[in-house]
């Protein structure tokens, strides 16, 4: 099952997405693919934020800030995957293995096919930044552009898709 939940910052979208990897993992275990680089202070204040949040999950924990594809070893001991989240994987790949953004598109999307092969059950989070109306500098609108492709490629093809706003997820199930 492919799930993909978005929402803005502080909407409850992990949380959300936390929950529904262990009720998909049906009192197995299940993987945490943190994607944020820890480049400072700001950065190790929401890692412990996210560790904090989890700490009572049964999660096996995986830092990969660049590629998804560090998983696979773990397919022996979880089927579901949590990855958290899509705009720092595009963030990392654009900026700090300076890909172009449509290099980067291609590369998340490549890695997440990669783990299809071996994982039952994978869960995207990602960001929605696309609401405020302001028009940034053209870089910051290339990540907008390219951050709402991805979204939108990864919404079309998911069993389970969930706006998280405020705490509460809206829910659309593929039919």
């Amino acid at each position: 099952m492919l799930v993909f939940v978005i929402g803005g910052s502080g909407s409850g979208k992990s949380e959300w997405a936390e929950k529904k990897a262990m009720e998909l993992s049906d009192g197995g275990r299940a993987l945490y693919a943190a994607t944020m680089r820890r480049d400072g202070e700001e950065a190790e204040k929401r890692i412990e934020h996210h560790r904090k949040a989890r700490k009572d999950r049964d999660f096996i924990t995986a830092e990969l800030p660049y590629d998804l594809r560090g998983l696979s070893g773990y397919s022996s001991v979880a089927d579901t995957v949590l990855i958290e989240d899509l705009s720092n994987l595009l963030t990392n790949l654009r900026y700090f293995r300076n890909m172009s953004f449509e290099t980067a598109e291609e590369e998340i999307k490549s890695q997440i096919k990669d783990l299809s092969k071996n994982f039952k059950n994978i869960i995207i989070v990602s960001n929605d930044v696309f609401s405020d109306g302001i028009e940034y500098p053209e870089e910051t609108m290339g990540f907008i552009r390219s951050l709402s492709g991805l979204n939108i490629g990864f919404a079309a093809r998911t069993d389970l898709f969930a706006e998280v706003v405020v705490g509460i997820p809206l829910i659309k199930i593929k039919s």
